[in-house]
């Protein structure tokens, strides 16, 4: 006799994600027998290295169907032999609400807001408690034929044997991009290491400076990368999160308003706050508020402790 089959449909960004796992990999413990469907976006489940979690591109036709103002008793492959849904999309619609009650009220649906979160409440714990789950850690680990390709990108660029820094000077927000990163390129290129920037096209239009290394690959690419490095420094933004998640040591660089909910979850990590006093007038994360020597002293300190 088959488990239950419930379909997960999660509809949020690449660091939404990585805090979403956690819930889902609670849910798995809880309920081993469940057969998981996991609807994303494809590009973050390239991420995922589990066999027993089916996975469905969340922008594909299947998906748009249950969206659809067709009556219920049409038949929408995606819900085949559904028993159970988790959704974090389609709340208020109509439509969707109608699609996942056919079948007579037999399959379990539940769709919860996005983004609920008690005051604060971390992300990991809104979307295990909309499960009622214990959050469980994430860990990525990339494929072995990755692991050769960085290896031999970083021979090429002569970074190889080198202790690395990899540096994400971008986000979903430019109010959320510290300035200060080239500060802490040349700090570390000091002490003899290498400086990879990595980039997409949320760092389209930011200063780099000249010389700069970039890495612009696909997702699993990026977490063989964040495998091999010493450090890593970023902003609140999803790639800060998949460095957590990858195993990597690093600093967040955080804007007070966020940092409750939306700090990465490791205990490799040091999420630095900025403070506004108000009086500086910028809406970025500007020096003032984050002054590279706070930084550089955080960084200064993980480099004492590493030697040790």
């Amino acid at each position: 006799m088959r488990g239950r089959r419930v379909l997960f449909l999660y509809p949020g960004a690449l660091g939404d994600f990585l805090c979403f796992l956690p819930a889902l990999l609670g849910f798995r413990e809880k309920r081993p027998d469940a057969e998981i469907l996991l609807v994303a976006r494809s590009e973050w489940l390239s991420l995922l290295r589990d066999e027993a979690i089916e996975t469905h591109d969340l922008d594909s036709r299947e998906v748009a169907e249950l969206y659809s103002p067709e009556p219920p008793w049409v038949p929408r492959k995606l819900l085949e032999g559904v028993d159970e849904v988790h959704s974090w999309s389609g709340r208020g619609d109509a439509d969707f609400l109608r699609c996942l009650s056919e079948s007579g009220g037999r399959r379990r649906a539940r769709v919860y807001s996005f983004r609920a979160f008690a005051a604060g409440e971390h992300a990991v714990d809104y979307y295990a408690r909309c499960l009622g789950v214990e959050p469980k850690p994430v860990f990525l680990s990339p494929r072995e034929e990755e692991r050769r390709w960085v290896a031999g990108w970083l021979d090429r660029q002569k970074l190889g044997g080198k202790p690395l820094l990899a540096l994400h000077p971008g986000s979903g927000s430019k109010r959320k991009n510290w300035e200060g990163f080239p500060a802490l390129a040349r700090w570390w290129e000091a002490k003899g290491g290498a400086v990879v920037w990595l980039v997409g096209p949320a760092e389209d239009g930011l200063y780099f400076p000249e010389g700069a290394v970039l890495f612009r690959q696909e997702l699993p690419r990026v977490v063989a990368l964040l495998e091999r490095a010493s450090f890593y420094a970023g902003n609140d933004s999803g790639i800060t999160h998949l460095a957590a998640a990858a195993g990597c040591r690093g600093l967040a660089l955080f804007p007070e308003e966020s940092f409750p909910s939306w700090s990465p979850r490791s205990p490799l990590f040091r999420t630095v706050v900025a403070r506004r006093d108000g009086t500086c007038g910028c809406r970025v994360l500007c020096r003032h508020g984050l002054p590279e020597e706070r930084v550089l002293d955080e960084a200064e300190a993980w480099w004492r402790m590493a030697q040790t």
